[in-house]
């Protein structure tokens, strides 16, 4: 039988992480999720937030 783990990791920022799950890729300005890329642009605004507050991908 397989148990759920659950870790917190203090060295690395959350664009590696969420680059280490299938699928994903993500920069300051979009996020590739399925092969679907959404960007900011032309009225069109990706954000990336933690509990509700906007972040850096490559600072958070």
């Amino acid at each position: 039988m397989h148990e759920n783990q659950h870790t917190h990791l203090w060295s690395v920022t959350l664009e590696y992480a969420m680059e280490t799950l299938y699928g994903i890729a993500m920069s300051e300005d979009s996020v590739m999720y399925e092969g679907e890329k959404y960007i900011s642009r032309d009225g069109v605004s990706v954000a990336m937030t933690v509990n509700g507050n906007e972040v850096k991908p490559k600072d958070y």
